[in-house]
């Protein structure tokens, strides 16, 4: 009995260092994987944004800081800018990052807050943090977007929520417009994205492990640039209005809705925005970033929005200064004056404010 009993308590023990064996042999993948993806971190998800903040506003320039938390940023940077004076402020989305120092004639103090997927949600936040911290201005220059009005939810503005939530109250807006396509992921499923990790990897073979590169100038740089000034500069070899592969992804992702008339929810959420920005008496300048010539011959769904944008936007802001157009064709016929199909190069957008306020 007693050595049947033995035996059955050798084999558990025998099975017991089997089955550690095998925890111990596979338990290195997932700690490779979630360590990897941690300390290469290629989304950007722990970097302490208080430092890049801080080399923009000491007039210093940053090279290919692209994976980052865009709202986060402008928040922060808006908190260290606390009680500072700006001749002009932008807002607006990517499309509006060209906008820089050199569109005017003289010399302006200028601070570009565009962000990349721009909505409605976030013009109305920023306006917002620029109050509360205390930033004033003398020129407002709203970039407007077809997709604010057309374009599909996006999760990006809940980085900021509260703050958002905050605005409403504050200004007494009443269209929440909460709407947004699923929500931020979580960093903790970040981590464990085998999409992050092939990024890691690919950042790892490349030897590219540093969130940015610390310029102290423009020139001669080949990668995306952001400016002291908040604009951004765009790399030839990332942007091509002639790229097959771009136009092609411009008409497969389709982030738009395709309808007859604005979303009433956003042109009341505008319209509400538009009404407590003028009740100031500070000088608001709307841009209306054109478009690549290319767009209007491959996306006619796409051209409605604009067309039905613009229409909108000069029936109810014709009271107000306003630069450029979507489609200026006649003016620009050359996609080489563009980026790509969305993006204006910084010498067109210049040429369009130099001629508006001259």
């Amino acid at each position: 009995m007693e050595r049947s009993t033995s035996k059955v308590l050798f084999t558990s023990s025998s099975n017991m260092k089997k089955f550690l064996q095998k925890i111990l042999l596979f338990i290195w993948i997932p700690i490779v994987f979630i360590g990897t993806n941690l300390i290469v971190d290629p989304s950007g998800l722990f970097i302490d944004l208080s430092e890049p903040v801080e080399h923009l506003k000491n007039n210093n320039h940053l090279g290919s800081f692209t994976n980052y938390d865009e709202r986060s940023f402008v928040k922060e940077f808006l908190k260290r800018s606390n009680g500072e004076k700006y001749d002009i402020v932008v807002l607006g989305s990517s499309r509006s990052f060209q906008i820089n120092t050199n569109s005017f004639k003289e010399k302006k103090r200028l601070l570009n807050l565009s962000l990349s997927q721009a909505r409605l949600q976030d013009l109305v936040t920023i306006y917002y943090l620029l109050k509360i911290n205390n930033i004033t201005y003398d020129t407002l220059i709203i970039s407007i977007d077809p997709d604010y009005f057309f374009g599909k939810p996006d999760y990006r503005w809940r980085s900021y929520e509260r703050d958002y939530l905050n605005a409403l109250n504050e200004f007494k807006i009443q269209n929440k417009l909460l709407v947004s396509n699923g929500v931020k992921p979580s960093a903790l499923k970040q981590m464990l994205s085998t999409d992050i990790f092939k990024l890691s990897i690919r950042k790892i073979l490349q030897n590219d492990l540093k969130h940015y590169e610390l310029l102290e100038d423009s020139s001669g740089y080949k990668g995306s640039i952001k400016c002291p000034d908040g604009s951004l500069l765009y790399p030839m070899n990332k942007r091509n209005s002639g790229d097959k592969e771009n136009i092609s992804q411009f008409l497969r992702n389709k982030n738009y809705f395709v309808s007859n008339d604005i979303i009433v929810q956003r042109k009341t959420l505008f319209e509400s925005m538009v009404e407590q920005i003028t009740s100031t008496d500070k000088e608001i300048i709307f841009y209306l970033s054109p478009f690549s010539p290319r767009l209007f011959t491959i996306n006619s769904l796409y051209k409605n929005n604009i067309e039905l944008t613009e229409t909108y936007l000069k029936v109810n802001l014709s009271s107000y200064t306003m630069i450029g157009g979507f489609n200026l064709n006649e003016e620009y016929p050359d996609s080489d004056m563009f980026y790509d199909l969305n993006h204006p190069k910084r010498s067109l957008v210049n040429e369009l404010f130099a001629k508006s306020l001259d």
